[in-house]
């Protein structure tokens, strides 16, 4: 399967495409979702195929990441476009590009509880019980908090 539909998206030639991971919503530029694939190719030269192709095809580069995975991150419009690229077991790489519509960069409402006002803390212990990240008062050395009536 080739995907012609994604005029926007730089594809390397002798790619194989997971047909069970990829997920496309659109078509032509405007399209969103995830492109999986594998191919026979190393994975730094998939970088280089991506940091100089996808440029050609509008998308500015705004991060570089080279590692065991490497990410890049390209923008166009608003969209945003996020390549993993990892090497696999023996040769090749597997690439999977994610394309979304870019965020306004607001931050998200906050959620509250019901009956709760926004600015209450996100979560409070039990009444009598010590407040989170504090360790529990000491026992006396008989009691483990477990009765063998429990245990029977």
């Amino acid at each position: 399967m080739r995907l012609a539909a994604l005029t926007d998206l730089a594809l390397p030639r002798g790619y194989d495409l997971s047909r069970s991971k990829t997920v496309i919503f659109g078509e032509g530029d405007t399209w969103n979702g995830k492109v999986v694939y594998t191919i026979n190719a190393a994975a730094e030269d998939m970088v280089t195929f991506y940091r100089r192709d996808m440029p050609a095809l509008g998308w500015q580069e705004i991060s570089v990441f080279r590692g065991p995975t490497s990410v890049l991150n390209f923008q166009r419009g608003g969209r945003v476009a996020t390549v993993q690229v990892s090497p696999r077991t023996l040769y090749g790489s597997y690439v999977e590009v994610v394309v979304t519509q870019a965020t306004t960069g607001q931050a998200a409402p906050m959620r509250t509880s019901p009956g709760l006002s926004p600015n209450a803390p996100a979560s409070q212990p039990p009444a009598g019980q010590p407040a989170y990240g504090q360790p529990p008062a000491a026992q006396p050395p008989g009691n483990r908090g477990v009765s063998t009536q429990q245990l029977n």
